[in-house]
C-alpha cells in the first residue's frame, strides 16, 4: 500500500472504527488476494471498497486527501446506514 494512503487510511479507520469495520490487503501478495481483486473488479492497488452484507456497495480508486475520503465515508454511511447497522456488530457503538 502506498505510504501516504497507508497513513490516511490508518487515521480515517481510527476515526470511523466505531461505525464500520476496516480491513486491508495487498492484491499482489498472493494468488488468493489476486483472486479476490479479480472477483470485485479491483484493477488498482490504490482501491478502497465498501461492503455491506458481504456485497460491494461503493468503491473509490486512487490517492485522495483525507478530507475527501471522509466525505466519501460519510456519504456511504448516510446512503447505507440501515444496511451497515444490520450487518455489523459495531452498530451499538455508533
Amino acid at each position: 500500500m502506498n505510504s501516504v494512503l497507508y497513513l490516511i487510511y490508518n487515521e480515517v479507520s481510527e476515526e470511523y472504527g466505531g461505525k464500520m469495520k476496516f480491513a486491508k490487503f495487498n492484491v499482489l501478495k498472493s494468488d488468493k488476494n489476486r483472486e479476490i481483486a479479480i472477483k470485485y473488479g479491483i484493477i488498482s492497488t490504490l482501491t478502497l471498497m465498501f461492503f455491506c452484507d458481504g456485497r460491494p456497495i461503493e468503491g473509490v480508486t486512487g490517492l485522495m486527501p483525507k478530507e475527501h475520503l471522509r466525505r466519501i465515508i460519510e456519504d456511504v454511511i448516510g446512503k447505507y446506514q440501515e444496511c451497515l447497522e444490520r450487518s455489523t456488530k459495531l452498530a451499538a457503538k455508533a
